[in-house]
């Protein structure tokens, strides 16, 4: 769960760009190990290492997705109006 003032710019960014994107930071064809889709890379992670990085093969799936929602929540200035309103 996580709020947002801009979900295309906020929450659909990090999904989008950090966890299921397969590029990020550098790695090549990986994505995060908890909560993107390994399924697309065969569950291929990369730990980062000086001088040698380590790959980790065959990670299962952490997370399983049963469903998605995006709900409104009003700002504390909208409820406070609105309730003046209600007076």
């Amino acid at each position: 769960m996580c709020y947002n003032s801009d979900i295309a710019n906020q929450f659909e960014f990090v999904q989008q760009t950090w966890v299921n994107g397969p590029t990020f930071q550098g790695l090549h064809a990986e994505v995060d190990p908890l909560v993107g889709n390994p399924d697309a890379t065969a569950g291929l992670f990369t730990i980062p290492g000086n001088p040698v990085r380590a790959r980790v093969h065959g990670i299962p799936p952490f997370v399983h997705v049963r469903g998605g929602s995006y709900f409104f929540l009003p700002s504390q200035a909208a409820l406070r109006y609105l309730a003046a309103l209600a007076g």
